[in-house]
């Protein structure tokens, strides 16, 4: 309760004190890797991180909270580009009413969202690792704002633990990595450190330290061990930043040739459905893409 308490008052001081929004992000995650080491250090005393035989499965798992029925439209469109880039796999876009088909969460999990103690963003960071961590399933997790244009590359799937990278020096939470998409197999020695570090930071807390946190994580751990290091150092490198660059365009007069130049960088584009402007302009990229056949 203190915890929760000191760090309510920590950042109510940064927003009345610091001015600098970059700065004031380097202090929040600053702050919350400070909080989070005793948790990082608590996965190095886990012996024997399961190493789990790989199933094969091809399986992209995506979430909508409520039903993939009850998604805004340009979440089902972003649902229609995996489909559509991807059909050897098996797509399963689960609800909070389904996760209990597909894996086993701690009960506390689900009673912390109940509560609203825990936000969905960081209730499905909880599935996302579960999902990928249990030897039935691995495979690659997608959220639901990404819109593909083309298939995921291939050394990206073959890989054992594969997210897209930031550079740490540059990103204002001094992270190294997006959890928007994990692609990993179940004998991940990064996928099985993280979801111990969740579980030893939720058996203990009912709050988020940091809304990155989760990324905070993955960054602490990825040279916390030779093994963990090694992994991290093996996966193919694609831009976490570069997938960000379509959002940026989303609501300006839409151009083909800024489209084809967008869709030559990545083929993952990462989007938000939640900042509208109050009007959207007719021939925007926003529109290109509802409107858009897949």
């Amino acid at each position: 309760m203190f915890d929760k308490f000191r760090n309510s008052l920590f950042k109510i001081f940064l927003e009345l004190c610091i001015f600098d929004k970059n700065k004031r992000a380097k202090l929040k995650a600053q702050h919350a890797k400070k909080f989070l080491r005793k948790y990082i250090d608590y996965v190095i005393t886990v012996k024997n991180i399961p190493q789990k035989e790989y199933s094969g499965n091809n399986i992209i798992w995506q979430y909508w909270h409520q039903g993939k029925e009850n998604a805004p439209e340009l979440i089902q469109k972003c649902f229609e580009s995996v489909k559509h880039q991807m059909p050897e796999y098996e797509q399963i876009i689960l609800s909070f009413d389904t996760i209990k088909n597909y894996v086993d969460l701690p009960q506390r999990y689900y009673s912390l969202v109940e509560q609203g103690k825990m936000p969905i963003a960081h209730f499905s960071d909880i599935l996302r690792t579960y999902l990928l961590a249990d030897p039935r399933w691995g495979g690659t997790w997608v959220d639901s704002t990404i819109y593909l244009t083309g298939k995921i590359p291939d050394d990206i799937m073959n890989s054992k633990f594969c997210v897209l990278q930031k550079n740490p020096q540059t990103d204002n939470q001094e992270n190294k990595m997006s959890c928007f998409f994990i692609h990993s197999r179940p004998d991940s020695v990064n996928i099985n450190a993280l979801k111990n570090f969740l579980d030893k930071y939720w058996a203990e807390n009912d709050f988020v330290i940091n809304y990155f946190f989760y990324e905070h994580a993955s960054t602490m751990l990825s040279d916390l061990t030779p093994e963990l290091k090694q992994e991290w150092d093996s996966m193919p490198y694609y831009d976490a930043e570069i997938s960000g660059n379509l959002q940026k365009e989303m609501f300006k007069e839409f151009s083909e040739a800024t489209w084809n130049k967008l869709i030559s960088q990545t083929s993952i584009h990462k989007l938000s459905y939640k900042k509208f402007p109050e009007q959207i302009l007719k021939n925007s990229y926003y529109n290109y893409i509802i409107n858009k056949e897949i």
